[in-house]
């Protein structure tokens, strides 16, 4: 069974979905708070849009591809 980026998220101790929206075909909309903890992923099923209104410096790709959260940034 493939995990989705929102499996590995609601095991976080610090992450918390705030808001979210079923938008049918299996599709949603989310906003996630995550502060103090690392959550990594890979090879899950799906897409995932991030828009860092806050934050995120920390955040970055580890699979050798460019891509750095800041605020302001659509990963």
């Amino acid at each position: 069974m493939s995990r989705t980026i929102r499996d590995r998220l609601e095991t976080s101790a610090s992450a918390r979905a705030t808001a979210a929206l079923s938008l049918g075909a299996a599709g949603s909309v989310a906003i996630w708070e995550n502060r103090d903890d690392r959550v990594r992923y890979g090879g899950h099923s799906g897409h995932v849009f991030s828009l860092y209104l806050e934050g995120g410096t920390g955040t970055r790709r580890t699979d050798g591809r460019f891509g750095h959260g800041r605020p302001g940034a659509v990963c």
